[in-house]
């Protein structure tokens, strides 16, 4: 049986073939480029845009979750102060019922252990009622006290599925902005050394997955240091204002307060500024600002951290000064949660053609080989680290403390 032909003298199948080819094409938003025009730009074109679209839906979405968030965490403050209330009315209701317990009980034993026949017929009479009302106050005092621990129990369960629900809406905003960012493509540059396609996808999600979580701590620290405290400022000039034409040593009081709040709001902001990015660290360099923050450390947890600088002191580039002072940071803050003493040595060594920073304890260490693979304070200080071509590693036994070092090479001239 001969096949049947199509139009242009080829099979039929073959022409309706190429049909469908085109008509996906088309719907693709993608044809057979004109001449002079580079094969499949059209088609990368359409692949950005629906990359860039993607990207604007995940983006509305993050911003959606974070609505949601505060949202949830504004109800589940709420909540809780609700609670606390309630709480105490429960403690207050329990002491009223017991009180009132023993005042009927009390009345009882007076109606069953008197001689009735020495009393008045009125005044006997007058004690039954007492004994009456008091029972009744009583049963009213405990079916007050059952709905408010009915309350109190429903809120508990509320506020639990509250912080569930703030929990997992935190982790989605994070999440989300993972895929973002990497979607976005801000990791093109910083993984161009890098040389497998596994390491690079693996420091992406770390670097994404830290700038989110700083986000969120500096978020929260603000919302509950200086937020707060301008929050509180703002009520005491309002007290302020209205004191002025009454009290006028109430308001001078009020504004030393006022002043006080300020001034400590300033600290916290200038604090968090500093463990952002140092200024010194720009203006002067590291050892300055290394010698500035551990300064203000001292200050803040009594950890007392002695520095040794050795070499030529001078400006480093600085990708190099950055990275050090993360990792005498992420270091030291080890040492006052883990090692369980208040002294610590810092080493900086400033060579010729090298750099080399060494953070040391007496405390109790611990065995290394037990440490976990994905522990991110010590991955970040060593991702940075070998990120300049340098070498991190850290020793550490039992009972001889630990010492956190690193080595970066610095450029020639």
């Amino acid at each position: 049986m001969a096949r049947e032909a199509g139009a242009d003298g080829g099979p039929a199948w073959q022409g309706e073939r190429r049909r469908q080819v085109a008509t996906l094409k088309e719907r693709a938003g993608g044809v057979s480029a004109p001449a002079g025009e580079e094969p499949g730009s059209r088609q990368l074109e359409a692949l950005d845009r629906i990359i860039q679209e993607t990207i604007s839906a995940i983006d509305r979405s993050r911003a959606q979750i974070y609505t949601i968030a505060e949202s949830a965490r504004c109800e589940y403050e709420k909540v809780k102060r609700k609670l606390e209330d309630v709480r105490r009315r429960v403690a207050e209701q329990i002491l009223l019922v017991d009180q009132l317990f023993q005042e009927e009980r009390a009345a009882r034993v007076v109606l069953l252990q008197a001689d009735l026949r020495a009393f008045s017929e009125e005044a006997v009479q007058a004690a039954y009622q007492r004994a009456v009302d008091t029972r009744a106050r009583l049963l009213a005092a405990q079916e007050k006290e059952r709905e408010l621990r009915a309350e109190r129990d429903d809120l508990e369960r509320t506020l639990q599925r509250l912080e569930r629900a703030v929990m997992r809406a935190e982790e989605l905003v994070a999440q989300v902005g993972v895929v973002l960012g990497y979607l976005s493509g801000n990791l093109r540059d910083l993984t161009a050394q890098v040389e497998s396609w596994q390491e690079r996808f693996r420091l992406g999600l770390s670097l994404l997955k830290a700038q989110e979580d700083e986000r969120r701590r500096l978020a929260r620290e603000i919302h509950d240091g200086p937020a707060q405290a301008m929050a509180a400022a703002l009520l005491r000039a309002e007290v302020c204002s209205r004191f002025l034409a009454e009290d006028r040593a109430r308001a001078e009081r009020e504004l030393g307060d006022l002043k006080e709040l300020v001034g400590n709001c300033l600290f916290d902001l200038r604090r968090i500024i500093f463990d952002l990015r140092p200024m010194t660290l720009d203006e002067l360099g590291l050892v300055p600002a290394v010698r500035s923050w551990l300064e203000g450390w001292q200050q803040r947890t009594g950890l007392e951290v002695r520095l040794e600088v050795r070499g030529t002191e001078r400006r480093l580039p600085a990708a190099v000064e950055i990275a050090l002072f993360r990792v005498l940071q992420e270091a030291v803050n080890n040492v006052w949660k883990h090692s369980g003493v208040d002294r610590a040595a810092v080493s900086l060594h400033m060579d010729s053609d090298r750099v080399r920073l060494v953070v040391y304890d007496r405390g109790k260490g611990f065995d290394v080989t037990s440490l976990p693979g994905d522990t991110f304070g010590l991955a970040g200080m060593r991702e940075r680290v070998q990120f300049l071509g340098g070498r991190w590693w850290i020793k550490s036994r039992p009972g001889r403390g630990t010492q956190v070092g690193a080595e970066i090479p610095l450029p020639r001239g």
